[in-house]
C-alpha cells in the first residue's frame, strides 16, 4: 500500500520497484499471460500489441502482471483475435487517447465526470447527467446536512 500507516506502526517493509523498460515490461505481460517471451521474433503482432498494453499500463509491474494474471485466467490458450486480448488491447488505447487529451487541471476533472458515466451509452445523456452532477456539486457543496452525513433532503430534491 502507498499508506504505511493503514496496516499499523511497524507492520509494513517498504520496498522500492523500479518501473520496467518497454522490452522488460512486455515479457513480464505475456510471461504473466502464460506465454515464452523468449520465443518469440519482436516483430510478431503480438509484441506490437503488447506495447501499446504496457504503455496504457504505464510499465508499471503491478498492473502488468494484473492485466497478465486476467487474460490467463480468462482462457490459457487466448489469442490476438480473444475478447479478453481485443478488450484489454482496446481499454489501453482508450486510457492513452484520453491521456493525451487531459492537458489542464480542468480538462482531467472533466474527463474523470465524464468516465463516472460511463454506463450510460447515450451521448446526450450522459451530458445532461454531467451537468447535474456539477450543478448539485456546486449548489450543495457547503450545506450542513451533508457535512454531517444526512445528505440532501427529499423536499430539496
Amino acid at each position: 500500500t502507498r499508506v504505511p500507516g493503514l496496516v499499523g506502526p511497524g507492520i509494513t517493509h517498504e520496498v522500492f520497484v523500479r518501473i520496467f523498460s518497454e522490452h522488460e515490461a512486455v515479457k513480464l505481460l505475456l510471461t504473466a499471460a502464460g506465454r515464452r517471451p523468449n520465443g518469440l521474433p519482436k516483430v510478431n503482432p503480438v509484441f506490437a500489441q503488447a506495447r501499446i498494453i504496457v504503455k496504457g499500463c504505464g510499465n508499471s509491474p503491478l498492473a502488468l502482471r494484473v492485466a497478465g494474471g486476467m487474460l490467463r485466467s480468462r482462457n490459457r490458450n487466448w489469442t490476438l483475435s480473444s475478447p479478453a486480448w481485443r478488450l484489454l488491447v482496446e481499454q489501453c488505447r482508450t486510457s492513452l487517447e484520453e491521456a493525451s487529451r487531459i492537458r489542464s487541471f480542468a480538462n482531467s476533472v472533466v474527463r474523470l465526470v465524464d468516465l463516472s458515466f460511463a454506463t450510460a451509452a447515450d451521448v446526450a445523456f450522459r451530458t445532461c447527467l454531467r451537468r447535474c452532477f456539477v450543478g448539485f456539486a456546486a449548489v450543495f457543496h457547503d450545506t450542513d446536512s451533508l457535512k454531517a452525513g444526512k445528505g440532501v433532503s427529499r423536499a430539496v430534491v
